[in-house]
């Protein structure tokens, strides 16, 4: 039985348990920084898909609210 893909489709949960490392790219300026799962869990809940809250994140570097998210499946790897 093959796992779903995971995708900013996917809920913080789904995200969070399988290990899936999720990165925000800023289109402004280019910075990347990390998501913790965990404290997005925390915050909104595990059945949030992350789709929604990708259009909350602002960008560490310049404070844009113009990042795109990154999710890479640690399944695969």
């Amino acid at each position: 039985m093959t796992n779903p893909p995971l995708s900013d489709h996917s809920t913080i949960g789904e995200l969070e348990a399988a290990g899936a490392n999720v990165t925000a790219i800023c289109r402004s300026c280019g910075t990347a920084a990390s998501v913790n799962l965990r404290t997005m869990r925390l915050s909104f809940g595990a059945a949030t898909p992350l789709r929604r809250i990708a259009l909350r994140i602002a960008c560490t570097g310049c404070g844009a609210a113009d990042c795109s998210v990154h999710v890479t499946d640690s399944r695969d790897d």
